[in-house]
């Protein structure tokens, strides 16, 4: 993450109060399409089968749904399975609870996140090379999700939600060998590049941001990311 522990600020979503549930977005962050249904299906009674059709995973859950987020494969340099992996840093919806926010403070100041291990010590990444952010933000809402309560959220799909024109494949070991950031197979991996604009819900700028200068170095960058001057379009194209 950017900004250190000042991130945990993010986590004020669950004391808003005066509505069901909150949404975060990072400036760089826009919205294409409506959320209605994601927040219809986290407003059904508890108990009741629930159909998220854009799930990263399960596209039906029996549990309650207190959070959205989506995880952050582009990273995935340690090629860890998707129960371990850090969200992305900034997109977050969760059902507003105080009780959850209070959860989350007594994790961060009994401090128990260690270099190598994550928090818990239960393998939610270390500080270090492909995991940016684990010990803030982004790992402490994949280690309550994850670990501390289970159950309670839904990951979504990394190509229509906070997409953010990275990379569709990972290369491992001297050989580079093409690996899925999510390791699954070949055939069920998802192309993001190849994802219609009109698929989209939402979209992250983390490679490049709208607001800098087109340079030679934007346009080198261009040619390796394919969406990300269709991206910088839209978010123009809103904001203007």
């Amino acid at each position: 993450g950017c900004c250190s522990e000042k991130e945990f600020v993010k986590l004020n979503i669950y004391k808003l109060e005066e509505h069901p549930i909150a949404m975060f977005l990072d400036f760089d962050a826009f919205v294409l399409k409506p959320y209605d249904d994601l927040f219809d299906a986290m407003l059904q009674p508890q108990n009741t089968v629930k159909t998220v059709p854009e799930a990263m995973w399960d596209k039906q859950v029996s549990h309650p749904i207190n959070g959205y987020y989506v995880k952050d494969y582009n990273n995935n340099n340690l090629f860890r399975t998707h129960d371990k992996i850090q969200i992305q840093g900034g997109f977050l919806i969760g059902r507003v609870q105080r009780s959850i926010y209070d959860e989350f403070v007594k994790l961060i100041t009994a401090g128990e996140f260690k270099n190598g291990y994550g928090w818990g010590k239960e393998g939610w990444g270390g500080h270090r090379a492909g995991l940016g952010g684990s010990d803030r933000f982004q790992g402490i809402v994949a280690y309550f999700y994850d670990g501390v309560q289970p159950n309670t959220s839904v990951e979504l799909n990394r190509c229509t939600h906070c997409a953010n024109s990275g990379r569709s494949y990972l290369k491992r070991g001297k050989k580079k060998e093409k690996v899925c950031p999510t390791l699954q197979s070949e055939d069920e991996c998802e192309d993001c590049s190849a994802t219609p604009l009109d698929k989209i819900y939402s979209v992250h700028l983390t490679i490049s941001k709208p607001w800098d200068c087109l340079t030679d170095d934007f346009n080198t960058t261009h040619l390796r990311f394919p969406k990300l001057m269709e991206f910088h379009r839209e978010w123009h194209r809103i904001r203007h």
